[in-house]
């Protein structure tokens, strides 16, 4: 009788990413292997090694695709402006318990007017010495800026569900990262107060009342009244696409 061998497929590993001005991606695997996303995130086309090129919708891509389209989404929604959701993504992030769902929606957060209005209410942090974080006055996102000026990062809730017949709404935090030569106009005010918030710790502003060394806040944000505030920046938040 022959022996029964088992055939396993090596999973393609990401080599390279590339991100167009529009939004689109192109990335390339160890084995020669390409995937070629739209610029709304919606389709992609897979080329195999050999050539071969499949073109399917994100939202219903073949589950054998789905592990490096997963990948891909996560990198993509990282770096470009309005993130995008499919089904399978969404699948990965209630797997591994990366979602949270609220009864009402959070659309945009605010941020303080003036460094002096942050480091007052207690909303800088410094969570190491190369860089300086702000919390969003509403308690919903969080920038980072480093040092040098040159990133910054940003973390808020982004929704990827809603379920209108309970009113039920799923979010993530999703975290993305932006060079302050480029970056989607929304994040203005809260680049604008970190940045300002930098200069004054550059000049020996001493923290009063700020936090050192803390983590990010892992509390759901807190009622929707909170973002009540004529004397703040606020930033509109995207809605995502879905796929």
């Amino acid at each position: 009788m022959p022996d029964q061998r088992c055939i396993t497929t090596e999973m393609p590993r990401l080599e390279a990413v590339y991100v167009a001005v529009d939004g689109s991606i192109k990335a390339v695997y160890h084995d020669n292997t390409l995937l070629i996303m739209s610029a709304d995130g919606s389709s992609f086309t897979h080329v195999s090694p050999a050539g071969a090129k499949t073109v399917q919708l994100c939202e219903f891509c073949l589950s054998r695709s789905a592990p490096l389209l997963t990948e891909l989404l996560d990198f993509r929604n990282q770096h470009v402006d309005v993130p995008a959701v499919s089904r399978p993504l969404l699948q990965q992030l209630q797997r591994s318990s990366q979602t949270f769902t609220l009864h009402f929606p959070i659309t945009y957060t605010c941020w303080t007017a003036t460094a002096a209005e942050a480091f007052q209410q207690g909303l800088v942090e410094l969570p190491d010495s190369t860089r300086i974080a702000v919390l969003s006055k509403c308690g919903y996102a969080r920038i980072m800026l480093e040092y040098t000026g040159l990133r910054f990062a940003v973390r808020y809730p982004l929704l990827v569900a809603h379920d209108p017949a309970s009113s039920s709404y799923t979010y993530t935090w999703q975290l993305q990262v932006f060079s302050r030569s480029q970056y989607p106009a929304r994040w203005q005010p809260a680049l604008a107060v970190a940045w300002a918030v930098a200069d004054c710790a550059a000049h020996g502003f001493r923290l009063h009342g700020s936090q050192q060394h803390q983590q990010p806040q892992q509390q759901l944000p807190r009622p929707f009244a909170d973002l009540t505030n004529q004397h703040s920046s606020c930033g509109h938040l995207a809605a995502p696409v879905q796929c």
